[in-house]
Parts: C-alpha cells; sequence; structure tokens
C-alpha cells in the first residue's frame, strides 16, 4: 500500500523466494520510477517524513496515488488519510467517487492549500 511503503520507519524488499533485495532507502531511485513519489520521501524515517511530506503540494501526493487499486471500492480514499494527515469516518457502501469526495472535502477544510482543485 502507499502508506505501507512511505509510513513505516524501515522497508526491505524481498523476492518471493525471499532473497533481499534491498531497503527503501536504498531502492528508492528504482520506487520513485515505478511510483512517482519523490526519492527524499523514500529515504526518510517516518517521525521526519510528516515534515517533508507537507512541502508537497496536495496535487503532488494525491498523483502519487493516482494510480493505486484497492480491492475494496472506497479504500482508494481512505488509504490516503496518512499522507494528508486528515480523519474522517469510514462509510463503506459509498462507492469510490463519494468516498473520494468526502476526502476532498476534508483536505480543503483542513488545509490552505488548493491544488487540489487541479483534480
Amino acid at each position: 500500500t502507499l502508506q505501507g511503503l512511505i509510513a513505516p520507519d524501515y522497508v526491505d524488499f524481498h523476492t518471493k523466494e525471499w532473497k533481499y533485495c534491498g531497503s527503501r532507502d536504498q531502492l528508492a531511485g528504482s520506487l520513485h520510477e515505478v511510483t512517482n513519489i519523490d526519492c527524499r520521501v523514500l529515504a526518510l524515517r517516518s517521525s521526519r517524513q510528516r515534515q517533508m511530506l507537507s512541502q508537497f503540494s496536495i496535487a503532488t501526493r494525491m498523483s502519487w496515488a493516482s494510480k493505486r487499486v484497492t480491492s475494496r471500492p472506497e479504500d482508494i480514499a481512505y488509504c490516503l488519510f496518512g499522507i494528508f494527515d486528515v480523519n474522517m469516518p469510514l462509510l463503506y457502501g459509498d462507492g469510490a467517487q463519494k468516498a473520494f469526495a468526502r476526502l476532498q472535502e476534508e483536505i480543503l477544510r483542513c488545509s490552505v492549500d488548493r491544488s487540489i482543485l487541479a483534480w
């Protein structure tokens, strides 16, 4: 998950045979190519990531999630709470569009950054 990639202090990658491939910071360049997440975010520990994340516009952070696939439609919005530092009730059954609209409203309520309107 997006949160699972950037939130933990340490992330290690292994092949399906459990051969070690490298850590998140060692593989930051390759991860950036696949996810478009800035290498500086991938190399930081969670204690400094929150401060670093706020330096990126809402639109940029939203772009990191633009190709996400989730098993439940609403999770496309709900998996983004952490990178936008928002909290709101989970309402499964609303569908992806309504959940995403609610997320956008909450981001607008909590942030002065209006770049989300580009989405």
